[in-house]
């Protein structure tokens, strides 16, 4: 049969890959089978950015997008997915259009949801591998027990200021041997308000270009079966001082399985815990101050945050509210937002212990779930 009627591969997708396709330890076989390979990649921020770009570039048949911002003017030094004309749209359908662009060979999924323990399994059933470029150790938390119970590889990735990790989590190899995942290296979940987040503690612009390029390098590794994975290694890279260095850790039980019934059962808790607040939508808000409702809101994201955008309300920053719930008026419903609803959520449990619980709502969502509602 000759090239060009080859059923798998067209005239423009040989040239597109024909760089790639030319080492001899990838050649048709490994592009074929990225081309069969579906992808999740939680995050389309700083690490998603480049993740995503070279996924698709290198043509991994279908790629999904899970994140539920919209591109703010901060993000821009970094997460170069995006640019100026974009600010105030949502990321996963910008960085959608983005890689159709780049690659009108592949398809490319938006899903503009946040991650959760209800809806986790079924968005990544169908998926070959999971690239971790979340923000937050829930997110990241509940994807791992997902991907224990589907038996799904992830490739996890982080950063701090000057410092980048990248590790595989439950890999299984030819052998058979599974490797370790999340809770082997990070037993439990930290208590995020402890530990600053980009905002607050900054970060190197081109550091998550760094990561999410080894994240994505990972996943193409894994999809074709070429080279050694860092399943079981911890890649930390110190872009201040150019230091690399590889931690090896192992399971604690090499012979397991999955681990899935306790995984099932900390996503069944992670459930109860986000029900125990009352969370309300951005409509329902909407239609409840346009009827004059006494709604009280308070915002606990930063003073940049506010000053950039806000539906008003009191701003209490998350790191403050503790010391200040004597400023929040104690009549009618008191509804607080952040970008997200995660920040917030925090700031009712902590209301919950000093107010009335029954009065107080999380905005679900957050700004960029009410910015959605408004376009």
């Amino acid at each position: 049969m000759s090239r060009s009627s080859d059923p798998d591969f067209n005239k423009d997708e040989r040239l597109h890959y024909s760089r790639q396709m030319a080492m001899p330890q990838f050649g048709e076989a490994g592009q074929l089978k990225l081309k069969r390979a579906k992808i999740a990649v939680i995050g389309a921020g700083g690490l998603g950015a480049p993740v995503l770009q070279y996924l698709a570039a290198a043509g991994v048949g279908t790629i999904k997008i899970f994140d539920f911002d919209v591109v703010e003017k901060s993000n821009l030094h970094r997460q170069v997915l995006f640019n100026t004309d974009d600010i105030g749209k949502p990321k996963a359908i910008v960085a959608s259009q983005r890689l159709k662009n780049l690659n009108p060979h592949i398809a490319v999924e938006p899903h503009q949801i946040r991650i959760t323990p209800e809806n986790v399994i079924e968005q990544l059933e169908s998926c070959d591998l999971v690239v971790d470029g979340s923000d937050n150790f829930q997110t990241r938390y509940i994807v791992n027990d997902a991907c224990l119970i589907l038996d799904k590889p992830i490739v996890y990735g982080s950063i701090y200021r000057f410092e980048g990790q990248v590790t595989v989590f439950n890999y299984v190899d030819k052998n058979k041997n599974r490797g370790p995942h999340l809770r082997d290296l990070f037993p439990e979940e930290p208590d995020s308000e402890l530990i600053p987040d980009c905002k607050t503690a900054g970060v190197l612009g081109v550091l998550p270009g760094a990561i999410g390029s080894i994240q994505a390098s990972e996943a193409i590794k894994i999809i074709t079966g070429i080279g050694e994975m860092l399943s079981g290694k911890l890649l930390v890279i110190d872009l201040l001082n150019m230091d690399t260095q590889m931690i090896s850790f192992s399971p604690p039980n090499p012979a397991r399985t999955t681990d899935q019934s306790a995984a099932v059962e900390r996503l069944q808790n992670y459930s109860l815990n986000t029900d125990s607040i009352q969370h309300i939508s951005p409509i329902e808000l909407s239609e409840l101050l346009e009827n004059s409702e006494d709604i009280s809101l308070v915002d606990v994201r930063t003073a940049e945050e506010h000053h950039t955008f806000n539906i008003g309300g009191r701003l209490i920053p998350l790191d403050e509210i503790d010391h200040h719930t004597k400023k929040i008026p104690q009549r009618g419903k008191t509804v607080v937002y952040c970008q997200t609803g995660q920040r917030s959520a925090k700031a009712v449990r902590l209301l919950q212990k000093r107010m009335d619980g029954d009065s107080i709502y999380n905005l679900d969502g957050g700004i960029s779930a009410w910015r959605e509602m408004e376009t």
